[in-house]
């Protein structure tokens, strides 16, 4: 079996609570890729607040991934990203 491979990946959108107060880091989601290369069922499971959270998901949704292949078939795979959040 072949992992997902990511393809597209846009910047996640920094919460505006996170402006204010300069906070930054990490988020890591567990999420399942679909056979067709898109993101789904979302876990979060390090959390840097629930508007940093919600922020990374919605960036995740919007990430494309050639599917993990079987055999030479696309494939459902669980996989765990992080993303980043840093005020420059």
């Amino acid at each position: 079996m072949t992992a997902p491979r990511l393809t597209y990946d846009p910047d996640p959108d920094y919460p505006r609570t996170g402006r204010n107060g300069k906070k930054g880091g990490t988020v890591a989601l567990e999420l399942v890729v679909g056979s067709d290369g898109l993101p789904r069922d979302f876990e979060v499971v390090h959390s840097l607040s629930p508007g940093f959270d919600k922020e990374a998901i919605n960036a995740v949704k919007k990430w494309r991934f050639a599917p993990a292949t079987k055999d030479g078939k696309p494939v459902a795979a669980k996989i765990s990203v992080q993303v980043s959040f840093r005020l420059y």
